[in-house]
């Protein structure tokens, strides 16, 4: 369990020379100050220039994924994020539901994976084939059942909008501009970040509409919030900052079915920024993940419930609060007890309300002005 947002990239470092120092003094070495000034002159000025010189990466992936994580929850999205950083491979979708404790999932036939699974096989148009991989195993029937109406939900939910069928709507993936393009790629250049620092966006977009001016979020929550219009948000702001401006954009939420039959989808316009405006509101985003202090938790489910209260009550006086037991975005990720941080209070929420929510509650300020 990790108490606070770790750095395991250093922590192995400094585990490995340690070891290294020990097998060739023979015995443990000193820990910290002790260990420096006991090092004669010369082994000190070997050591400072070359750590001196040692330049930092040029450039920092980071994942829209890792983007979307992050605005769930601070704390456990830059832990996942670090975690990414100091490990082969795409960590932030391996370790997808891999934390989730069973509160937050209890009640739910269907787990993360799962679901997953269930998205792409309803935008490929191959949902009877996978219904019928899970009804194959008779463990998996009861999951097979919840699948199948899920699937049924969202189709039918799409159809009532007279949209294009599920195959027709495009799956974008995020490239370097320097690359050859393949048609369902979009260009985007590396975001400049304070002191020299640039992050270069990678990951897939939401599905988008053909004409690229509406996005769908499929999700097996029985409620839309907020929360589920981030990909939508994060998809536009790409879309933006790649140049491809839209006139305008509407969100869309597929959601689980009722007892009475599918839910109708809830339709969100976001407000569509200028090129410049989205690459800054992500460059912020990208620096606020790469620099979170982890010293107090802002889900965004209290984000939510404080934006509500604030513009859609008229409460000026709204400070972020959090029910005694709540299954909100702390209770996920590799961060055990994030649950023991404080909440963020008022202050830091009127300081980021403009920087980096108000876009997706600029339906209750007032198209976000």
């Amino acid at each position: 369990p990790l108490r606070t947002p770790p750095a395991p990239g250093r922590e192995a470092a400094a585990a490995t020379v340690r070891a290294e120092l020990t097998e060739w003094l023979g015995a443990p070495p000193p820990a910290g100050a002790r260990l420096w000034r006991e090092l004669d002159a010369a082994t000190r000025a070997a050591i400072v220039p070359a750590t001196a010189a040692t330049p930092a990466p040029a450039t920092t992936e980071v994942s829209l994924r890792a983007l979307r994580a992050y605005l769930q929850s601070p704390v456990q999205g830059a832990a996942r994020w670090r975690l990414a950083e100091a490990t082969v491979g795409d960590l932030d979708r391996a370790l997808e539901g891999r934390f989730d404790d069973a509160a937050a999932r209890s009640g739910r036939p269907l787990d993360p994976p799962l679901v997953d699974l269930l998205r792409g096989a309803f935008w490929r148009g191959d949902a009877p084939e996978t219904l019928l991989l899970l009804e194959a195993s008779p463990w998996d029937r009861v999951r097979a059942q919840a699948g199948r109406a899920l699937l049924a939900g969202w189709t039918a939910a799409l159809a009532q909008l007279n949209a294009p069928p599920p195959a027709q709507w495009l799956d974008l993936a995020l490239a370097d501009p320097e690359d050859a393009l393949g048609p369902q790629q979009i260009a985007l250049s590396a975001l400049h970040l304070p002191h020299g620092q640039r992050v270069s966006l990678r990951g897939r977009l939401a599905r988008l509409s053909p004409q690229r001016v509406a996005a769908v979020v499929c999700t097996d929550d029985a409620e839309a919030s907020e929360a589920h219009l981030i990909p939508a948000l994060l998809s536009l702001a790409t879309l933006c900052a790649a140049g491809e401006v839209p006139n305008r954009f509407t969100a869309i939420v597929l959601t689980a079915p009722t007892a009475e039959g599918p839910a109708p989808a809830v339709i969100r316009a976001l407000p569509v920024p200028d090129a410049d405006t989205a690459r800054a509101w992500l460059a912020d985003l990208a620096h606020d993940l790469a620099t979170e202090r982890g010293d107090a938790r802002l889900p965004i489910e209290v984000v939510t419930r404080w934006y509500h209260e604030r513009f859609g009550e008229g409460r000026s006086y709204a400070r972020p609060f959090e029910r005694r037991i709540e299954r909100n975005a702390d209770r996920r990720g590799p961060v055990r007890d994030a649950m023991d941080l404080p909440l963020a209070d008022a202050e830091r929420m009127n300081a980021l309300d403009r920087r980096r929510f108000r876009p997706l509650f600029a339906h209750l300020i007032g198209g976000g002005s």
